[in-house]
Formats: structure tokens, sequence, C-alpha cells
């Protein structure tokens, strides 16, 4: 069996104690031109933009259910508050926060509070109270706007919470 040397240092020649001569083409030292650089730079920034792109749609996507979840939550609280405490629960629909409020000596008074995502907007059509009896008066819908979704949350008179997602609609278009 032969022995095959593989060594790149066998192709080395001295000329003199200075100079070494490389005579293998896997021993060159060879930089990179300056197209290959732009072509680089050029992809790695597309790469990122696409990147933060997709980023950005995933955040705006998670503070909308984020929205959602949060104000479902404040009116099963306020429609389980009602029915165990036996009183009226009023949602209102204050700054970034939702209030449920009780019922005392003929005033309205803070029992919980529910604060609303960062960068949602929050629009109330009407202040649902929520009776002892399961029923709720009046009827009433919320709509939550991020940059890129739209959720209406609407109560029903028996306290359903229905969620639906609002297509984007161009009023130009009618």
């Amino acid at each position: 069996m032969a022995i095959i040397n593989h060594n790149p240092l066998n192709n080395l020649t001295f000329e003199s104690n200075h100079d070494i001569k490389f005579n293998s083409p896997s021993l060159r030292v060879r930089g990179i031109s300056v197209i290959e650089m732009i072509t680089s730079v050029t992809l790695f920034f597309l790469v990122l933009s696409l990147g933060v792109t997709g980023f950005q749609s995933f955040r705006d996507r998670a503070k909308a259910t984020d929205a959602v979840r949060m104000v479902t939550s404040a009116f099963s609280s306020a429609r389980y508050r009602s029915l165990n405490e036996n009183r009226c629960i009023r949602v209102q629909l204050k700054g970034s926060e939702f209030l449920l409020e009780t019922r005392n000596n003929g005033e309205w008074d803070i029992a919980q509070t529910f604060p609303l995502v960062m960068d949602v907007r929050a629009s109330m059509n009407a202040t649902p109270v929520f009776y002892p009896t399961g029923f709720v008066t009046p009827l009433c819908s919320v709509d939550l706007k991020t940059l890129r979704y739209t959720y209406r949350i609407s109560i029903s008179i028996a306290g359903r919470i229905k969620t639906v997602r609002l297509e984007d609609i161009n009023y130009a278009d009618l």
C-alpha cells in the first residue's frame, strides 16, 4: 500500500532566507473583491429587511390578540361577578383602561381595572351593565384597532361575547 503525502509544505521553495514562494494554489492568500463585498452586504440587508417586516407583522398580530383576550376577559369577569355577587356591574372604557364598576349608594365605584395593550386603540359604542339575572343592557360592541388588524367584540343581551376580525374596508371603492 502506497502512502500519499498531502502536506502542503512540500510545495514550498526557498530562494533566500527571507523569501518564501508558494507553489500550491491552496496556500495563496487572496482577498475578496469590491463586487463580492457589495453583493454580500446587499443580500444580508435584503434578508434582514424581510425578517424585520415579518417580525413587525407578528408583533402587531400578538398585540391585537392580547387586546382581544383582555377585553373578553373584562366582559367575562363582569358577567361572573354580577352573577356571583348578585349586583350590577358596569364596564366602562376610560382612556386606555376598561373599568369594572359596582353600584354603591347610587354611585359607581371602581371594582377592577383591565389595562389596554400599548399601540391598540379601543372604542366602545355603549356602556354595558351586567345584571345578576345574566342579562346585559344596552347591547354593546368594542372595536380594537392596531396598525394592521381591526377586531370587533360584541355582547348580546344574553351576555354572550362574540369576536370578529374585520377586514380592512377601502371606503374609496364604495
